[in-house]
């Protein structure tokens, strides 16, 4: 379950960043 769940949050961390750097993207083109 310890894995699962830092596997998931490694996941949602790469989604996070790839979020922000998307919107600053949006943001400054």
């Amino acid at each position: 379950m310890t894995a699962r769940y830092a596997s998931w949050l490694r996941q949602a961390k790469r989604d996070l960043e790839y979020a922000e750097k998307s919107l600053e993207q949006g943001y400054y083109e």
